[in-house]
């Protein structure tokens, strides 16, 4: 090799060299920034050790080596390399905020709400925290304030139309109807295609019992997404409501083909066989229940109610004990057992069952053991 092409290469190592002693801390968390925002979260993770290693006491290196210690689901980690960030400037408002997404997601309420508030006292028209609380208040069902954090985000942020759905929703839940139409008509008069806002309007008519209203906007929400679950949920429970039987099946079994693990859908529409004596067909919705919750009392009290109604007094009995096994103070198992006993003429249980339920205060076990006294 000769001596001239051995000095280049020389010059070559010693430029980089040069090029990687001069890339300062700063560049090195810019980069890890940069590859956080492409998904390359363990070269940004690599980035934050670098700049650490030029000082370990770089506030935005620690937020930087949280952010993607959170992007990489790493959030115990997260956790530690924001609080570093935060002992070093205890006012830096991005690990703040990211800490208190953190703990959100840990469902560390209490922390998470101190983060959030901190930030909101340092930076009052930070959106986004305003955001995180009233997600963690609705968590926590305290709407009144979820409500008044939303409302201040709107103000901040009059475009961003998800915060009038939130708070609509809210408003849905506590029946303050008239000011949840207001805000899904709002995100309507901008966005006119949003299904969602279909099916909260929906709702707000299915509450107020006006079935016209609430099947003209559920149809509204299913046209443009006829793939909706919730469209046809409620659109099932409003057919329900004004007798169309076969039409809240329909819906229902079309939720079930969407969502087959649909427990409300399933439960709705076996209620609705029961209505019509398909009690086979119940109980088999009915055990699809149970194969993903064995602990509904609820389920096994009306299985035990659709093998009493085909005469199955075995398969009603084992129901009916299944229930009370989860829950003994059930009142209306009392009543149905009692009268299942009754059927079965084993009148010492009837009566146990029918005073134990009469005691507990179920009206419906005092009247049967009336009866039973009569009988007797």
């Amino acid at each position: 090799m000769s001596k001239r092409i051995l000095l280049l290469l020389f010059y070559l190592l010693f430029a980089s060299n040069v090029i990687a002693d001069d890339f300062s801390i700063e560049d090195y968390c810019e980069k890890g920034n940069m590859l956080n925002r492409q998904g390359d979260y363990l070269n940004a993770l690599k980035q934050s050790k670098l700049a650490l290693q030029i000082d370990n006491n770089y506030a935005p290196a620690y937020n930087l080596k949280g952010n993607s210690h959170l992007y990489l689901n790493q959030l115990q980690e997260a956790i530690e390399s924001y609080n570093q960030a935060i002992t070093l400037d205890e006012n830096y408002i991005s690990a703040l905020y990211n800490r208190g997404l953190v703990y959100q997601t840990l469902l560390d309420y209490e922390m998470a709400l101190k983060d959030f508030t901190k930030v909101i006292e340092l930076n009052p028209k930070h959106t986004k925290a305003y955001i995180g609380r009233a997600l963690i208040y609705t968590s926590k069902e305290e709407y009144n304030d979820a409500i008044l954090d939303y409302s201040i985000a709107i103000k901040l942020n009059p475009n961003n139309y998800t915060l009038y759905y939130e708070r609509a929703n809210i408003y849905l839940i506590l029946g303050i109807y008239d000011a949840a139409l207001r805000d899904y008509n709002i995100i309507l008069q901008n966005q006119p295609n949003y299904a969602p806002a279909y099916i909260g309007k929906g709702a707000v008519y299915y509450y107020q019992r006006d079935y016209n209203m609430a099947m003209r906007e559920l149809n509204k929400a299913i046209e443009l997404n006829n793939k909706s679950t919730s469209a046809y949920l409620l659109r099932g429970q409003t057919y329900y409501a004004i007798g169309r039987y076969k039409f809240a099946i329909e819906d229902y079994t079309r939720v079930l083909q969407l969502e087959p693990s649909n427990i409300s859908a399933c439960y709705n529409r076996a209620k609705i066989y029961d209505d019509l004596g398909e009690y086979k067909r119940a109980l088999s919705d009915y055990d699809n229940i149970l194969k993903h919750n064995t602990n509904d009392k609820t389920v096994w009290y009306h299985k035990g109610q659709s093998h009493f109604y085909l005469g199955e007094t075995e398969q009603a009995l084992n129901a009916y004990n299944q229930a009370l096994e989860l829950d003994e103070h059930y009142l209306t198992i009392y009543c149905a057992r009692g009268e299942l006993y009754l059927l079965m003429e084993e009148w010492e249980k009837a009566r146990a069952d029918l005073t134990k339920g009469c005691g507990l205060g179920d009206d419906c076990s005092c009247k049967k053991l009336s009866k039973l006294k009569a009988i007797k």
